[in-house]
């Protein structure tokens, strides 16, 4: 039994955890999986490698049209390596990543009757926070969306708004999958210890309030930085962990100054995703202080199935993982009085945090594996066989 896996990534950060996630998930599950990729990216590989720089300048400096086109392009190079890829092995299905401008499965599904499994984590018809660049050819990019969606056999998205807004153009509902994000339960474990983060911070004797993920606007950094004043006036032993970097990093240490919370604050800076378990482990609490209304943040999972308490903010992705007041907390978006008494309710009562960092562990591992993902798509794929 074999899939294979295609994706038009760079093979970094969150794309690498959720494609190498998935893909031993379908190993679990007995299934051989083969990559294929325009470049033969290397999932997971350094992103300082002269391949990974160049695809990196290319996405963030080349301009929008002549980016495009050369997304276009890169449709002959992949159908020409999947192709071969077909011809010397029999796959039961290829599982794709979604990427704008990407239609050569078109031809695939044509010429080699092959199923496929489309993942798809946004569209061109939705305004979508997430995107750097504005589509200039925006009708043509709906016009190839639109032809690809209705081509393949199934497709996955990760919320029920993405559902939806595929709904919106058309797509039968019945061959939509709606898949949260997940988890790998063997890294991501309550055993592994956070006393070496704490001690690394000088941090032994504090409460920790963390966060996990890219400083960007759309995770509302800023948010959380206006609120934490509020928590330090009830809470002087409180502390404020920040794992990770991006655009708005200049732009938060600013913020931390001008608040005055500089000694109440830690910013580690960009860490591997396989030292992420030790410093959610250092945590008292885990946090969301922002999202959207498509997204499935995997930190939520991340922070769940070692028995962080986490506090959202409420959307419906969100809301579809949170019950709210059973396995975590969430609060209304932008609403920082509901944040703050949810962050002190939590800080000063332990059993409260024990509790419902129990019930999210339990809930995430029950219902949020990579495997259980996994299943539910061959299961899916076995449906429409």
């Amino acid at each position: 039994m074999k899939i294979l896996y295609r994706h038009r990534t760079r093979g970094q950060a969150v794309e690498a955890v959720h494609i190498e996630g998935m893909a031993r998930g379908f190993r679990e599950l007995g299934y051989e999986v083969d990559f294929s990729s325009p470049l033969m990216v290397q999932v997971g590989s350094n992103r300082h490698t002269l391949k990974n720089k160049i695809l990196r300048t290319i996405s963030l400096k080349a301009p929008t049209i002549v980016y495009e086109f050369l997304m276009l392009l890169f449709n002959i190079i992949s159908y020409t390596r999947t192709k071969k890829m077909l011809k010397k092995n029999k796959y039961d299905f290829i599982y794709e990543r979604y990427a704008f401008f990407d239609f050569s499965l078109l031809f695939l599904k044509r010429n080699f009757k092959v199923h496929i499994v489309l993942e798809v984590n946004g569209a061109v018809n939705r305004k979508d926070p997430t995107h750097g660049r504005k589509i200039v050819l925006k009708k043509f990019a709906c016009y190839l969306e639109r032809k690809v969606f209705n081509t393949c056999d199934l497709i996955v998205v990760v919320s029920t708004s993405l559902k939806n807004s595929l709904r919106e153009i058309g797509v039968e509902p019945g061959k939509i999958l709606v898949l949260p994000n997940a988890v790998d339960t063997e890294r991501f474990d309550r055993s592994v210890s956070g006393e070496e983060i704490r001690r690394k911070y000088d941090l032994e004797n504090k409460k920790i309030i963390g966060f996990v993920g890219s400083f960007t606007f759309w995770h509302g950094l800023h948010f959380l930085i206006q609120n934490m004043s509020d928590v330090l006036d009830s809470n002087e032993d409180t502390h404020l962990l920040l794992v990770g970097s991006g655009r708005e990093k200049e732009k938060i240490k600013e913020m931390i100054k001008r608040f005055g919370i500089e000694n109440s604050v830690t910013m580690t800076g960009q860490v591997p995703h396989e030292k992420v378990p030790y410093y959610i482990a250092a945590m008292d609490i885990g946090v969301m202080p922002d999202s959207n209304d498509f997204g499935s943040p995997m930190k939520i999972f991340e922070y769940m199935v070692m028995g962080k308490p986490v506090v959202s903010a409420k959307y419906r992705p969100t809301s579809e993982v949170i019950l709210n007041g059973k396995n975590g907390f969430l609060f209304e978006p932008k609403n920082g009085h509901e944040f703050v008494a949810l962050i002190i309710r939590l800080l000063e009562n332990h059993d409260l945090r024990n509790s419902i960092g129990i019930n999210g562990a339990n809930y995430v591992s029950e219902h949020h594996t990579w495997e259980s993902n996994a299943h539910k798509v061959l299961e899916a794929c076995r449906a429409i066989s």
